[in-house]
């Protein structure tokens, strides 16, 4: 009972003592508009200029797989008969992010449509589709900026049969700041990505703890984070293991290529000068044979020179 009571005030004081979990597959952005819909109905608002009252219904649509594979950073829901996708993007802005988003919403339709609908003969209504990026990567990007279906077709057809449109926001502290102001959610998001990244770059995962206390003390999402504290701390430790390993793995990519690039440039060094011995052993009248041996041409090599 000690014990048990004693865990229980270690719990409480803030972050238990255990190693982080790394596993986490969600991310705060999921987390912060799936537990408290209020949240989600302002970020709607705020983004699509809408007035929806706060306990408007709301409907989230999961599926398996995530737009992306490993974490999975996306919120999908029904609202007043519009399907809306959420993204958060940390990165490099995907171009490819249209038609990523085509796949996914193809998936959520096949979900919420029963399948004898598409064989009825009078028209079937189908929620609207609205696609947007929320951006808070560290490149400069726009503050706003559309991003087309149709920019990856093969062919530039006047008339376009098929298109998606998907709206990046940049959502850095700067940026925005009308949008930001108007939505005090996304605001605080905003803010708190901002310091966690800070005292992460100064003491790695450690400083997401300070930047957690931070935020707390200065009012930002601050009871958010005093209910979800230890949650909050695992989704940034495993997004922060997330962004290494991919970092990780391009620096192996380019070392690996470099390693490729001098190997085959030796090679190719190294043949260069066997062709120029060649050259000058047939101005000197050697046979082919024994410029072949030599050298370790072919003697097709050095009949061609």
């Amino acid at each position: 009972f000690i014990f048990y009571f004693s865990s229980i005030i270690i719990k409480g004081m803030g972050y238990e003592k255990e190693k982080p979990n790394r596993e986490y597959k969600d991310s705060i952005f999921v987390d912060l508009l799936t537990s408290q819909k209020v949240n989600m109905i302002e970020v709607y608002n705020a983004l699509d200029h809408a007035s929806l009252s706060k306990d408007t219904p709301i409907e989230y649509i999961n599926i398996e797989n995530s737009l992306y594979t490993t974490m999975k950073n996306d919120v999908a829901c029904l609202i007043k008969d519009k399907i809306i996708v959420l993204l958060e993007h940390q990165s490099t802005i995907n171009e490819n992010m249209p038609l990523r988003c085509l796949l996914y919403v193809s998936r959520l339709y096949e979900k919420i449509i029963k399948p004898e609908y598409r064989y009825f003969t009078r028209l079937v209504k189908i929620p609207t589709p609205k696609f947007y990026v929320l951006y808070n990567g560290k490149e400069a990007y726009p503050e706003k900026k559309t991003l087309y279906l149709s920019d990856a077709f093969i062919e530039d057809d006047k008339k376009i049969s098929l298109e998606l449109e998907v709206e990046v926001i940049n959502i850095n502290q700067g940026q925005n700041e009308q949008l930001l102001k108007s939505c005090k959610v996304l605001n605080q998001y905003s803010q708190f990505i901002f310091y966690a990244k800070t005292y992460s770059e100064e003491k790695g995962i450690e400083g997401f703890k300070e930047a957690i206390d931070y935020c707390i003390k200065n009012n930002i999402l601050r009871e958010y984070l005093k209910i979800r504290r230890h949650e909050v701390y695992n989704f940034l430790v495993a997004e922060y293991d997330y962004d290494l390993d991919m970092k990780m793995k391009g620096e192996e990519n380019r070392r690996v290529a470099f390693r490729k690039g001098k190997e085959e440039g030796r090679e190719e060094g190294e043949k260069n000068a066997k062709v120029a011995m060649a050259k000058i052993m047939k101005k000197n009248k050697y046979s082919t044979l024994e410029i072949a041996k030599l050298t370790e041409l072919t003697q097709e090599e050095i009949e061609k020179l």
